[in-house]
């Protein structure tokens, strides 16, 4: 091939570039020029056909109006009467491009969609109007999905489950394909919209939500100011939740026992004895909440025995905490959430836990495998440190803290499927110290 076919080859494209350019460019400017011509005469009516559904037809809804021209215009109707969207009253879009060309602006439409432009775009572009009544449809037939959603109902123990509610979207790619058709196609149709449901991000139903775990004790005997404390820590535990693999700290959710968050002085073991001191009394919670996570077959981290017994619960199934030195902490295991509910009414510290359904009934059991007889007893003028305001009297004496014998104790789970027990398991072996007997007694110190 010689130069000059080359450079004749390249001038025709280029040429041949340039015209196809300039058409398009004709072409669309056309298009926004009628645009504007006829927007002004676009008109959106609702018609309310609930009474008249069998007569509905598209050359009857023609006769209805008298502005329409069968020569000139081009009539669109996109009814929206599906059960899905559970809309009142069948509903009908009615949109009259009136006095519009609409063979050279349908001829631009397959020319856009031709050149790899999506149906959508391209009407959206040469019939705005259209566009317009779209995002009207778009408007009133939109429902955003609804998540399921679980309720703490506050310091009862129990939670509420709402279910959740799939929402609609109409089906745009079908709905401009029925466009397409009506501005192309003499056989016009009354445009029945599809919609497509949306599935919300939290489907309760995925979810097993089972009661997996409840204990509860009795707070009847103590103080007022213990049964703060308690209550106190319960609420901090009330509707937390605990995602799969996460820890919960018991002293973190509950926090620091001081005045600010709520809690009062009250007795709680201290060098072996028992002794006032701010947040006395949260223990039994925290061994409230322990039991219950054994029952509901959690992980426990970290827990740690009393010093000292405590009346509230049997050996081995305790849980002393104090804040910097000793804490609670339990594991989800499981690949749903956990959920905590509290009660203290009727002066009962319930714990219950929520999430997957169990594998197994787990019973708890607790044996002394040794005892200590021998307590120490102790006397004291200290009368302020077990919350008198003023000493005893010369000769009077008073017994503050009562000794208890101490001894050594096993704690066991035994796992039933079907009553039939399966497992037994150890979980813990621990000491406990005898109680000091300590005796307040009068006179000058």
């Amino acid at each position: 091939m010689n130069k000059n076919n080359t450079f004749k080859i390249i001038n025709y494209i280029i040429i041949t570039f340039c015209v196809v350019s300039l058409l398009i460019n004709i072409l669309s400017v056309a298009g926004v020029k009628n645009a504007k011509t006829y927007a002004s005469n676009v008109k959106i009516k609702q018609i309310d056909v609930k009474n008249n559904k069998k007569d509905l037809a598209f050359k009857e809804n023609i006769e209805v109006s008298n502005n329409i021209s069968k020569d000139n215009g081009l009539d669109l109707y996109f009814s929206y009467d599906n059960k899905l969207i559970n809309i009142e009253n069948e509903k009908t879009e009615f949109l009259n491009l009136k006095n519009v060309d609409t063979n050279k602006k349908i001829q631009l439409v397959n020319f856009f969609i031709k050149n790899g432009f999506s149906k959508e775009s391209s009407i959206n572009y040469v019939f705005p109007e259209i566009k317009k009544t779209v995002q009207n449809i778009e408007k009133n037939t939109t429902k955003k999905p609804i998540d399921s959603k679980i309720e703490i109902l506050k310091n009862t123990g129990n939670i509420k489950i709402k279910n959740c509610k799939n929402g609609v979207l109409v089906d745009k790619n079908i709905l401009y394909n029925d466009i397409f058709y009506n501005l192309s196609s003499k056989n016009k149709k009354i445009i029945k919209l599809k919609f497509n449901e949306i599935k919300p991000e939290f489907d309760i139903n995925e979810c097993e939500i089972f009661l997996k775990g409840s204990y509860k004790t009795s707070f009847k005997n103590s103080n007022n100011s213990r049964k703060n404390n308690i209550k106190t820590a319960l609420k901090s535990l009330d509707g937390v939740v605990i995602m799969p693999n996460e820890q919960i700290s018991f002293n973190r959710t509950t926090g620091e026992r001081n005045e600010k968050n709520g809690y009062q002085k009250a007795k709680t073991i201290k060098n072996g004895i028992f002794v006032p001191e701010f947040g006395g009394g949260v223990c039994q919670v925290s061994t409230t909440l322990y039991n219950t996570c054994l029952l509901a077959n959690l992980e426990i981290v970290e827990v740690n025995p009393h010093s000292l017994p405590v009346s509230y619960e049997k050996p081995c199934f305790d849980a002393m905490v104090n804040m910097g030195t000793s804490d609670l902490v339990v594991k989800n295991n499981t690949d749903k959430p956990i959920i905590i509910a509290t009660s203290s009414s009727n002066d009962e510290c319930l714990i219950n836990v929520y999430g997957v359904k169990n594998k197994f009934k787990i019973v708890r059991k607790s044996e002394i495998i040794d005892n200590f007889i021998h307590f120490d007893k102790i006397k004291t003028q200290n009368y302020e440190l077990y919350g008198f305001d003023k000493p005893l009297k010369e000769g009077e004496e008073i017994v503050v803290c009562k000794g208890k014998e101490g001894f050594e104790a096993i704690g066991v789970l035994e796992y039933y499927i079907d009553d039939v027990l399966v497992k037994t398991e150890v979980i813990r072996k621990d000491i406990y110290k005898p109680t000091k007997e300590v005796v307040l007694v009068g006179g000058e110190q």
